[in-house]
């Protein structure tokens, strides 16, 4: 049984979607539908190289094809709202997910001149899930980190992506930036529907990544970082039995930020 938190934040998350259908669908197609356009010009330059990279444009052309998909799966979901279908609930490989997400958002965190690390914890074992919904999160949080960075000039833009063991039945994603970090009030509303900081954004892609989380059995947070930047957290459970909604104290403020037992890669 999820939490009473986490069921209302679910039934939350219907009457934000169902209320805001179609800008909500905008804001999620954004990102596939641009990287879409990315890699086709990205392709039509290398093909007008006079010795044109075949390996790139292959590659290039694989990217396309899994965004497409992906925009395809969205508006599958999309069309569902309303009729109560549940998560889908499958084995998922976390760190597998969170590296395809990075793969497909290497071409934006490199013209944004974004650095990202994977601190990857080797052991975590697999959660049940639904693999559309989770990557969304992560994009969504990828994205509203490369926003962050935008003014960044001073430092290096770079975002540190870990997951590590929370406890025996929980596992924990988090991702830093080193952006603007934010004030008290941005803190506190960040999850709110419609709260934005951004001149055409529309608030809903942070409500709606706190919304699958809390189907999943899990919890987002975020954390200010002492040099700037943010820290925007969420928790995942283990198994069948893994206690859902788990209430977030003091020790996860500290672990949060450092994981153990990781493997580390830059992109």
């Amino acid at each position: 049984m999820f939490s009473s938190e986490a069921d209302k934040l679910k039934r939350k998350a219907s009457r934000i979607t169902m209320g805001a259908s179609v800008p909500s669908l905008v804001h999620e197609l954004k990102q596939p539908l641009t990287a879409i356009l990315s890699n086709a010009q990205a392709a039509q330059r290398f093909l007008a190289m006079a010795s044109p990279d075949l390996a790139e444009v292959r590659e290039i052309l694989t990217d396309i094809i899994a965004d497409t998909r992906h925009a395809e799966q969205l508006l599958q979901q999309w069309g569902s709202l309303g009729t109560h279908v549940p998560p889908a609930r499958v084995p998922l490989d976390v760190n597998t997910l969170l590296q395809q997400v990075v793969h497909r958002l290497r071409r934006e965190a490199s013209e944004q001149h974004v650095t990202i690390t994977l601190e990857l914890d080797a052991g975590l074992p697999t959660i049940a899930g639904d693999l559309l919904q989770l990557h969304q999160v992560v994009v969504n949080l990828m994205v509203n980190a490369f926003e962050a960075m935008q003014q960044t000039t001073a430092r290096p833009r770079r975002l540190v992506i870990r997951t590590a063991r929370q406890a025996p039945r929980t596992l924990r994603v988090s991702l830093t930036d080193t952006g603007i970090g934010m004030d008290e009030t941005t803190m506190r509303q960040m999850f709110t529907p419609f709260f934005t900081t951004k001149a055409e954004g529309l608030g809903l892609g942070l409500a709606i990544s706190q919304a699958i989380v809390a189907a999943h059995g899990g919890q987002i947070w975020a954390l200010p970082q002492a040099d700037q930047g943010t820290t925007i957290c969420f928790t995942l459970p283990l198994g069948e039995e893994a206690v859902r909604g788990e209430e977030r104290d003091a020790e996860t403020d500290a672990t949060c930020q450092e994981p153990q037992q990781s493997t580390r890669r830059d992109s």
